[in-house]
């Protein structure tokens, strides 16, 4: 048995299925609009109340999305599915569209299993009932559009608020999306707002001990106070007040920052983000070790060992090659050896870069050399894996120990002589050099009369020389008879001047030169006169000395006397006796000064073989002898009881008494002067008397010689 179809109703509910899909769809669609408002009232409260980070609004955006998508899939995704009639008739019956009849003919129609339980004509009445309601009925007029309203309306308050917003404060507008959506750091726009100038990035990496200056610049809002809140990773917190500077600017200045730290600024209801800092250690030689390569002039043995003892500083010969070997505080990424020196008025500077290749743990060991040619300084320029330099580097010295020329001396004869040609006499030399002497060389030259004489030269080296000691000393004998009879001598004539000179020579072959000497020779008589005019020049100034002493005698007796008949010291007494003091120091000095003199004459006697005046040397010896004795013995202790007198004075324990050794010393000083005095007096007379014969002798051999010149030439 079949059964009619209701035509009318199911054409009418294919109609409402196609405006209710369409329904449904612009009902999700604002739906959809309110939840994206209501996330961007969400996201937009959230974070201007607290500023969150980054990684946050990048978590709203992730979760945002998440809740689209599954709001997508709930307010469109069903649209895709046919709504089945029963369901549809029902929403339109709630909606008050039909009457029972049309539900039940649809439900009775063919098809359904229950339509063989009701009556075949009692289905079709009910189906051509409900056909006759459905004449005229429209099918826009049979749904609901509650819904659709309420979610349009809701979309639109939401979506007008936001618009009005961004109307109002576009800034906030762009703020929001550059946060939100871009991610950006940017601040959100307060009632006061503040531009960070300094610093200019929010992690910072400082070195330690480095000052820190935060800068803030007021953009928008009035007076307010700045402050700086800190926290550090022990969990203190500080705060402090910025100073104002100018109009609107705000500084405040870390000044040795040694440890790390975050800070925000505020003002009002400003808060900057947060700023990190970070402290780093600066790179600093910590150990250094040297080792020294001498060069061979010096002679010196090599220093390979290392030694920490110098503290970096060098002071070695020039040419040293010095070896050093530096730990730094931490690891380095760079290190730079500079060496400074001057040349005049500018400064000079040489720059190596180093091997940081080794690392040690938590240093860094630097392992290089130099060549000390140039006095100076020298330091490490390091820069740490952080990229910190060290300032105020240590400056190591650079001390150079100069090579200088030898020093060479002649002290014997040590002056100027007139000899005989055939003196013979020892000519002693003493060298010295900082390192060695390598030779020495006795050079004698032929003093030139006129511009054209050619000068002859001879040269002696001196085999008794230690090569490479720091000192030595020479001694040879010279003897001028010999030269005349060697073809490799210099020729000995009388009334000619021989110059010569020591010459020292080191590793280096500087050259030392002693002071030039000059041997002129003159005739035996001649020299002869010049040993009795010595010999007379002493006799004068051994007769001033004993006058001196004399006087010195005079006035200590004079004192002697004075004192004995007052009983006691004149104040002035300490004065006189400091005079007599330093009287009898000058007569002693004298006395010494005319030994030298009487043994230089014995020499010079000695040397020159003087036959003229030989026969008088033991004499001049035994002078000699008897000067030494007055020198070494006499004259200290008449100086002796005076000096001791002097000092018991000033220390008030003197007596009277104490006057009569000091007396008696100057009548024995004075006394040995006298004997030696009229014993020279006495050679003198007889020597003068028989220089004059001499004299009378040459001028009567002279006139000879000329008369019979002149009676030649007639």
């Amino acid at each position: 048995m079949s059964t009619s179809q209701p035509s009318r109703a199911t054409d009418l509910l294919r109609r409402l299925r196609i405006r209710h899909r369409l329904f449904r769809n612009v009902d999700g669609s604002f739906r959809l609009g309110v939840l994206l408002g209501l996330l961007f009232w969400g996201s937009f409260v959230v974070d201007w109340t607290l500023e969150v980070p980054w990684f946050v609004r990048f978590g709203h955006l992730v979760v945002g999305a998440g809740i689209v998508m599954v709001a997508l899939r709930y307010f469109l995704g069903g649209v895709a599915r046919p709504l089945p009639d029963e369901k549809l008739v029902v929403e339109v019956e709630a909606a008050g569209g039909f009457g029972e009849s049309v539900l039940t003919a649809v439900q009775l129609s063919a098809g359904n299993p229950r339509a063989a339980l009701y009556s075949p004509a009692l289905l079709e009445r009910t189906i051509a009932a409900a056909e006759e309601q459905l004449v005229g009925v429209r099918a826009r007029d049979l749904l609901s559009r509650r819904n659709l309203h309420r979610s349009m309306g809701l979309c639109a308050l939401i979506f007008l608020s936001i618009l009005s917003l961004a109307g109002a404060r576009p800034d906030l507008a762009e703020t929001y999306v550059r946060r939100n959506i871009l991610l950006s750091e940017v601040q959100w726009p307060r009632e006061h707002l503040y531009t960070i100038a300094e610093p200019n990035e929010t992690e910072l990496v400082l070195a330690m001990g480095d000052p820190l200056t935060v800068r803030a610049i007021r953009e928008r809002g009035g007076d307010t106070r700045v402050t700086i809140e800190t926290e550090y990773d022990n969990g203190e917190d500080d705060q402090f007040q910025m100073e104002r500077k100018g109009d609107g600017e705000y500084r405040k200045l870390f000044r040795n920052v040694s440890r790390d730290f975050g800070f925000r600024v505020s003002a009002g209801d400003f808060t900057s983000v947060e700023y990190s800092v970070k402290v780093r250690n600066r790179p600093r030689v910590e150990e250094i070790e040297l080792a020294f390569d001498y060069p061979d002039y010096t002679g010196l043995p090599d220093q390979p060992e290392w030694s920490r003892e110098l503290g970096g500083h060098v002071r070695v010969p020039v040419g040293t090659v010095v070896r050093y070997r530096v730990w730094t505080s931490i690891p380095v990424r760079e290190a730079l050896f500079r060496r400074v020196w001057r040349e005049g008025v500018e400064e000079k500077r040489n720059e190596i870069s180093l091997n940081v290749e080794e690392v040690e743990g938590e240093r860094t060991r630097l392992t290089s050399e130099f060549v000390a040619e140039r006095g100076g300084f020298y330091y490490f320029a390091l820069t740490s894996i952080d990229g910190f330099e060290n300032q105020n580097p240590i400056r190591y010295q650079i001390s150079l120990i100069q090579d200088t020329a030898p020093t060479v001396r002649i002290v014997k004869p040590g002056k100027n002589r007139e000899v005989s040609a055939r003196a013979r006499f020892p000519i002693v030399m003493e060298s010295e050099d900082d390192y060695g002497i390598e030779s020495v060389e006795l050079v004698f030259r032929t003093a030139a009369r006129d511009e054209g004489d050619a000068q002859q030269e001879l040269r002696m080296p001196i085999a008794s020389v230690v090569r490479a000691s720091k000192e030595a000393s020479a001694e040879i004998e010279l003897d001028l008879a010999k030269w005349g009879e060697s073809p490799d001598g210099l020729p000995v004539i009388e009334g000619s001047r021989i110059e010569y000179v020591a010459e020292g020579r080191d590793a280096l072959d500087q050259l030392g030169l002693s002071r030039t000497y000059v041997l002129t020779i003159v005739k035996e008589e001649d020299l002869t006169r010049i040993i009795q005019d010595e010999l007379a020049l002493i006799r004068e100034r051994l007769e001033e000395s004993l006058r001196l002493q004399k006087e010195n005698r005079t006035e200590l007796t004079n004192l002697q006397d004075n004192t004995r008949l007052a009983g006691d010291w004149a104040p002035k007494a300490p004065t006189e006796v400091s005079f007599a003091r330093l009287k009898q120091e000058k007569i002693n000095v004298r006395l010494e000064d005319n030994l030298e003199r009487l043994e230089d004459v014995v020499d010079r006697v000695v040397a020159n073989r003087l036959d003229g005046v030989v026969k008088d040397l033991p004499w001049i010896e035994g002078l000699k002898k008897s000067l030494s004795e007055i020198v070494l013995g006499n004259a200290p202790r008449a100086l002796g009881t005076i000096d001791q007198l002097s000092r018991s004075l000033a220390a008030g324990g003197a007596k009277v008494e104490d006057l009569g050794p000091v007396l008696v010393q100057q009548r024995e000083l004075e006394k040995a002067l006298q004997e030696l005095v009229q014993e020279l007096g006495e050679w003198g007379d007889i020597r003068t008397m028989i220089r004059r014969f001499e004299e009378l002798l040459r001028a009567q051999n002279d006139l000879e010689a000329k008369v019979r010149a002149k009676l030649k030439d007639e």
